[in-house]
């Protein structure tokens, strides 16, 4: 349902009708070649009190067959007969009224060669009576159009519209009748399709002005960007707006670049008011910013138009490139004793930190005479942006010796292959070979020198707290030492496993759950003593913490996609050592035949190198207060 709205009896009323369309009509007339043309239109107005109604609009108007371009039509004249419904002059009627007037609006539309043109008329509909004899009655209206111009030659086309009703009804005492009929506006929607509607067809035809040349665009074509080595592509739409014929006479392209850009087309000759096309292609291997120009030679008398230039522009980006992150650039195996062991196994994680398909064309171990070191992998073909895999490396000697083997990555970057250095050792204490090869090692440890040395080694378990996050982390491994039993004092060497950290961090009402795998890694030798009255041991530890890789989880899934990564890497680790010293508890003895526990005290340095998030991995780890205690259990071979 259209609306109707009542309008303030301040205000003059006006009526549109459909018969306002002539007027949009009488915009192609002159009165050279004018003819006569009409058509009967019918629209659907919501009017006061009865609702719906339709009214019938009979148009007519003088209106020229032929319109040269460029020129003005002149003032028209437009005369509507607009039927009203018998129901509609009751409800008028019934609210007292006598008479009607005011003006109408129609909007309506042109179709010429360029597009659309909609144009806006309005009609003035003087005071008339209403009738008070049943029966429908007419009212009259008209219009006088201004001028218009066409500016390019064609055929147009007039179709009818919808149209706004303003209306203003009085009494038979000339005063506005009560509402809501005294003064109103109805939308008024027409009735059939409005191309259907046509009132009248005409042709522009061009005037004796010489052949003129057009582009679109007219000074410069950007064909935008896209990687090196992909096409892009544009077009040129060539015309003539005079009133002759244009010969396209050559189409060419200049320029610093003229030898990347290419241009094909179908133009040839032109009548006034044609058209044609310039494709437009380019293509560059290399990364850059690059022009050229399309120069159309016509006949255009215009000297400044002969040759059209057209000026062109694109830029070829960077293809993205893959990248590969080790998670060691090495695997040191150290040395592994026979007596206890066969083999050791160690993994490489490769990830492609880049922006396109890292490929794995080749994971093989070269200078590997021995045999002893093997590998496997779950590595794909190719590695996508982000992705991971990992390798496997096992190291089996079978004699007490110094081994060496490389591990080259064949991929799709420059400089391939990328070479992992392999390398470990083996001895074998079961005959008190402990890897000199003869070196006069008795095999008591003392290398024969009868200094009274005994070696013991202990496997050792425990627990640290990080004080900064109080949180504990579980600790494994064991201690190679070398005790002086006239003297108490010792060597050792610390080898704690890698292990692994949770911890959260608070942020407002959160508390977010992470993980942190740790390492360590000795400077220089363990150094202590034993009071061999007393049994209270001492001893001092430096070590190099590392963080290779630290996680929080995301929010409803836990670790089970491995969270997202904050931090960590190969150069993650403190800035200087910890010194962690270690004695035993008051009041208990250390026996190095049954082992013992210790405890200590140390300070956690700062972290350097961990990412763009090295302060928060700062606020879980780094400060005073941070305590260890280690259960030695001393290991025997059968």
């Amino acid at each position: 349902m259209n609306a109707i709205t009542e309008k303030p009896t301040s205000k003059p009323g006006r009526l549109l009708l459909s018969s306002a369309v002539a007027a949009l009509l009488a915009t192609g007339a002159t009165t050279v070649n004018a003819e006569q043309v009409s058509l009967t239109v019918e629209h659907s107005c919501p009017l006061p009190i009865i609702g719906e109604d339709p009214l019938v609009s009979e148009i007519s108007a003088d209106l020229p067959a032929e319109i040269t371009a460029g020129e003005s039509t002149g003032e028209l004249n437009i005369n509507a007969v607009t039927t009203i419904t018998d129901r509609a002059r009751q409800g008028l009627s019934l609210a007292g009224g006598a008479s009607l007037e005011g003006t109408a609006t129609a909007e309506n539309n042109i179709a010429l060669p360029e597009g659309d043109q909609p144009l806006s008329v309005t009609l003035e509909i003087p005071q008339q009576p209403i009738p008070t004899e049943s029966g429908s009655f007419t009212v009259d209206s008209s219009a006088t159009v201004d001028p218009l111009t066409f500016e390019n030659p064609g055929q147009g086309t007039i179709t009818v519209g919808d149209l706004q009703l303003n209306q203003v009804v009085r009494d038979g005492n000339g005063n506005i009748a009560p509402d809501p009929v005294g003064e109103f506006t109805s939308d008024c929607t027409l009735v059939g399709n409005q191309e259907d509607m046509v009132l009248h067809t005409f042709d522009v035809v061009p005037a004796d002005t010489p052949a003129n040349i057009t582009v679109d665009p007219e000074d410069e074509l950007d064909l935008g960007s896209s990687m090196a080595g992909s096409p892009l592509e544009g077009s040129i739409t060539v015309g003539n707006n005079g009133g002759q014929t244009l010969n396209i006479n050559s189409v060419t392209i200049a320029g610093a670049n003229a030898d990347l850009f290419t241009q094909s087309n179908d133009c040839t000759t032109l009548e006034p008011g044609q058209s044609c096309s310039v494709g437009v292609n380019f293509q560059a291997s290399e990364p850059g910013t690059y022009s050229a120009s399309v120069q159309i030679d016509s006949t255009d008398p215009d000297a400044e138009d002969s040759p059209k230039v057209v000026d062109l522009s694109a830029e070829a980006t960077e293809q993205p490139k893959p990248a590969l992150e080790l998670s060691s650039p090495e695997i040191d195996f150290g040395t592994i004793d026979l007596a206890n062991t066969t083999s050791a196994e160690q993994t490489l994680d490769l990830t492609n930190t880049g922006e396109a398909d890292l490929e794995i064309n080749g994971l093989n171990l070269v200078n590997n005479p021995d045999g002893v070191f093997t590998q496997t992998n779950d590595c794909p073909s190719a590695l996508s942006p982000e992705q991971s895999c990992t390798v496997t490396a096992t190291f089996q000697p079978s004699q007490v010796d110094s081994y060496s083997a490389n591990l080259e990555i064949a991929t799709n970057l420059d400089g391939s292959p990328e070479t992992v250095t392999l390398s470990g050792s083996a001895e074998d204490t079961s005959n008190g070979d402990d890897g000199d090869n003869g070196d006069g090692d008795n095999g008591d440890g003392d290398n024969g020198n009868g200094d009274n040395n005994v070696d013991v080694t202990f496997d050792l378990e425990g627990i640290t707290n990080v004080a900064a996050n109080d949180s504990d982390v579980p600790l494994n491994g064991q201690i190679d030492s070398s005790i002086n039993l006239t003297t108490g004092d010792f060597t050792a060497d610390l080898q704690l496993d890698p292990t692994q950290a949770q911890f959260q961090i608070s942020k407002l009402f959160h508390k977010i759950q992470g993980r942190a795998d740790i390492e360590f890694e000795p400077v220089g030798e363990t150094t202590g003593s034993l009071d061999l009255e007393s049994g209270q041991l001492t001893a001092e530890s430096e070590l190099t913490i590392k963080i290779p890789e630290a996680r929080v989880s995301v929010i409803g899934f836990g670790f089970g996609s491995d969270g997202i990564r904050i931090g960590g890497g190969t150069s993650c680790q403190t800035k200087e050592p910890a010194t962690i010293n270690l004695s035993s508890p008051e009041g208990e003895e250390f026996d190095p035949l049954q082992g013992g526990t210790v405890t200590g005290t140390y300070v956690a340095p700062e972290l350097e190198n961990c990412g763009l998030l090295t302060g928060v991995l700062n606020e879980f780890f780094e400060g005073p207060g941070n305590t260890i205690e280690l259960e030695l259990s001393p290991r025997f071979e059968e």
